[in-house]
């Protein structure tokens, strides 16, 4: 199923969880220099999380919307059971801000302080 339209009122996407590759990502949310250089660094830490064994994702933020000028790209990931994220370097949860200012992604391992990507009405 293609990504849905966004909300005409919030420019964001409908609740609810949307699967798409990464492919389809790029392809929906990369329309100009600044997008491109975001979802760049999106690459980077999925090819990363990818290495340390995450299989699953949740974007959120300002670069799934209709904003011309998103400041970066929010992202949730599930950790592998047995797996420490806090040994995992720059994507550690201890250097997210330098990962945010590095890479324009603001990762957080989830549960955390964002609502529920599993249930985003709450």
């Amino acid at each position: 199923m293609p990504i849905p339209e966004f909300e005409e009122v919030t420019g964001y996407l409908p609740p609810g969880d949307h699967p798409a590759s990464i492919e389809e990502v790029e392809k929906r949310f990369t329309g100009n220099y600044r997008r491109k250089e975001i979802f760049q660094g999106l690459i980077a830490v999925v090819d990363g999380l990818g290495g340390f064994g995450v299989t699953e994702i949740f974007l959120d933020g300002s670069f799934i919307s209709d904003d011309r000028r998103p400041g970066d790209v929010d992202v949730v990931y599930k950790a592998p059971p047995g797996s420490d994220p806090a040994t995992w370097g720059l994507l550690s949860p201890a250097r997210r801000a330098e990962l945010k200012k590095f890479r324009r992604v603001d990762l957080w391992l989830y549960p955390s302080h964002q609502r529920d990507p599993m249930n985003p009405c709450k």
